[in-house]
């Protein structure tokens, strides 16, 4: 399934938003802060015959103990990388995803539009999601899915939309689960005067592997075939190939996958290729770099707000700027020229305690000195750098 969410991701550059729903993303980020090596970097390369061309990738960004941050989202153009988007993660007291933010690049900054709230009881058992979109400079309240729980493992979340005085019932996806808390099967709803069926998806296992998923749609008085997935295992049960395929009277390839791994389990290449006139042609490859958590000193926080200085340093046209925060903060990151005046702001927005990254491109400056400054409220940091054409 990270293949397909890194799909869901290639539909977000495409089409200009974030197209991922809430729940998944907890999922995603669950499964992220619980593996021992962390997803550093992936890079995604298109067809273009006869080889591959590398156009964008993801930067992971992770705090010290070990739980993502950041996704900086980049696309290569010109042999310059521009940023394109970027996922912002915070966690409440006991470690669970509290908030998430997605942003897009503006002109010159960050743009956002994206903003999801979880809140749990106190069990931590997820309860509520909380949806909201950026308008007017202010986050907006206009959705929620209210989660209850039921039998012994299986849960209903009820979607409900803020009308700005009370909250509306639009529908529900029920989920079941088996005793191990795999997923069966999830029924989804709309809600208009009666509860009308729309979505339905089917889970079969081999163990815990997810050997098949379907998706169905309801046709006015059954469900009916739409989609599904086959993930194919080898013996020591790494999903290699995954075959996507829609159904038209019988089942037809749509796309497939044949994912690599290395000696530590680790997903570090994968190739896509489409179904087209009878033929298998290519249609992206991805790599993946990975770290060691191991490699994270210690378990605790950075005990200071630190900018460093530039690397590389001089630089032409590109250069990457890190910082760290001791806390959450809100953050301006921007840089200036020797008049004070400002070239371009790469950060305006909150971000989690840890470390975090960003690109400077200065193709279109003259060879100089320039500075750039940190701003979070309480501290300002600034710092010079060298860029020689």
């Amino acid at each position: 399934m990270k293949v397909l969410n890194i799909l869901m991701m290639v539909a977000s550059l495409l089409f200009g938003s974030d197209l991922r729903d809430p729940k998944d993303i907890l999922t995603e980020v669950n499964n992220t802060n619980n593996k021992e090596f962390k997803l550093s970097c992936n890079s995604m390369y298109a067809w273009t015959d006869p080889e591959w061309v590398l156009w964008w990738k993801l930067d992971y960004t992770y705090d010290s103990s070990g739980r993502l941050v950041n996704i900086l989202d980049s696309k290569l153009i010109s042999d310059v990388w521009y940023n394109r988007d970027n996922y912002i993660y915070s966690y409440n007291e006991n470690g669970l995803l509290s908030e998430y933010i997605y942003q897009y690049m503006g002109t010159e900054e960050w743009q956002n539009q994206v903003r999801y709230t979880y809140e749990y009881n106190s069990d931590n058992v997820l309860t509520y999601i909380y949806d909201y979109e950026w308008i007017e400079n202010e986050w907006n309240l206009y959705r929620r899915s209210v989660y209850s729980y039921f039998g012994d493992n299986d849960f209903e979340a009820v979607s409900q939309e803020y009308t700005g005085t009370e909250w509306v019932t639009t529908g529900k996806t029920v989920s079941e689960l088996d005793p191990d808390g795999k997923i069966l099967s999830q029924t989804s709803q709309a809600w208009s005067g009666e509860w009308i069926n729309f979505f339905r998806s089917e889970h079969t296992y081999n163990g815990n592997l997810e050997e098949e998923y379907i998706d169905f749609e309801w046709s006015g008085s059954e469900w009916v075939y739409s989609y599904k997935i086959d993930n194919f295992f080898d013996d020591s049960l790494l999903n290699t190939r995954i075959e996507r395929l829609t159904w038209n009277g019988t089942w037809n390839y749509l796309n497939r996958d044949f994912n690599y791994f290395d000696e530590n389990n680790n997903l570090t290449e994968y190739i896509s290729e489409n179904y087209q006139e009878g033929s298998w042609v290519n249609a992206c490859r991805g790599t993946n770099t990975y770290f060691d958590i191991a490699g994270i000193t210690g378990n605790t926080l950075p005990d200071k707000i630190e900018l460093f200085q530039n690397y590389p340093n001089p630089f032409n046209p590109e250069t990457e700027i890190s910082f760290t925060l001791n806390k959450t903060a809100e953050v301006k990151l921007a840089v200036y020229n020797l008049n004070g005046q400002l070239i371009k702001e790469l950060a305006k927005a909150k971000f989690n305690s840890g470390n975090h990254k960003f690109s400077f491109n200065a193709s279109e400056l003259n060879s100089g000195i320039y500075f750039y400054m940190l701003d979070t409220g309480e501290n300002s940091i600034t710092k010079k750098m060298m860029l020689l054409k």
